[in-house]
This record gives C-alpha cells, sequence and structure tokens, in this order.
C-alpha cells in the first residue's frame, strides 16, 4: 500500500467525510500485489487547463486534511496511469506546486507536501477577501438583504 493510502487510512472518519461530500472520488483497485486509491480525476470537457486542475487538487487536499505536511505524492508516472495525464503536464502541475513551495520535491525519492503548505494556501485564500468585501458590498447594494448573503455564504462553507 503506498504512502497516500496508509495516510488517508489513518483518517478513516476524513476520508468518509470526503467521499460523502464529493470532495474526492475513489476508484480502488485490490490485487494481490497493490491496493491503489486514485485521488485525481480530470474532467476533460472543462475550461480550466488539465495542469491546472490537477494543482487545485493537491491544493484542496492539502487544505481540508487530507493531504498533511510530508505525505509523499504520487509519482509523474503513477499521475499518469491514474489518470491518463500526459507527463510533460502532470510535470508542470508539479513543478508550479513546487515554486510555489506547497510541496518539496527531493530527487530520487519523489515529492512530498511541504510543512509551510497550509499557510502559503491560508495566505492565498486571505489574499481574495477583498473580493468576497466588494461582491458583498455590490449584493446589498442591489436590495439583497445581509441575511440573505450571510445565510448563503453558511450554506456555502458548509458544502
Amino acid at each position: 500500500m503506498n504512502h497516500m493510502c496508509k495516510s488517508l487510512m489513518k483518517t478513516p472518519l476524513l476520508l468518509f467525510t470526503a467521499i460523502l461530500m464529493g470532495v474526492i472520488t475513489l476508484n480502488i483497485t485490490c490485487t494481490p500485489e497493490r491496493r491503489r486509491i486514485q485521488m485525481f480525476s480530470i474532467d476533460t470537457q472543462s475550461r480550466i487547463p488539465v495542469w491546472e486542475q490537477l494543482v487545485k487538487s493537491v491544493e484542496k487536499y492539502i487544505r481540508i486534511g487530507i493531504l498533511l505536511p510530508g505525505d509523499k505524492l504520487p509519482s509523474v508516472r503513477e499521475l499518469t496511469q491514474q489518470t491518463g495525464i500526459n507527463p510533460n503536464t502532470v510535470q508542470k502541475a508539479m513543478n508550479d506546486l513546487s515554486m510555489r513551495g506547497i510541496i518539496n520535491s527531493v530527487s530520487g525519492r519523489g515529492s512530498f507536501v511541504s510543512d509551510d503548505a497550509g499557510l502559503i494556501l491560508l495566505e492565498k485564500a486571505e489574499k481574495r477577501l477583498p473580493e468576497l468585501a466588494a461582491l458583498v458590498q455590490e449584493l446589498s447594494a442591489s436590495g439583497i438583504s445581509f441575511e440573505k448573503i450571510e445565510k448563503t455564504v453558511r450554506d456555502s462553507v458548509k458544502k
């Protein structure tokens, strides 16, 4: 069983919750030699570039605690086999994550979630708060009540 499987299995409640919420889709293949959980699925119909979808998936799994600091990510080859993505596209996603300090790549050992990944993603999210404030002001000016805006925000956080 690979490191990622072990990490997920340590927190079965978190894994179960993530599955129920539709955050991850599991494709479990059991053979005597290997058990594999495929976490990364790509929407080929999306306008979002494939490499960016992969980056967003890794970031999401870090934010919700499925991937923890020190967890090993699948290799480029494994991700290519799991998703059918071109290896160069997978490498582009890994390079982006590495350049931003979200993962650390260790030659000959693989890529690991960095200790600072959560903080980096939190700072990225906090930079978007002014966008939310502007949207709330626009909605309020359009006549939508604060209560309705607040309920919508609360409901979206629950999802």
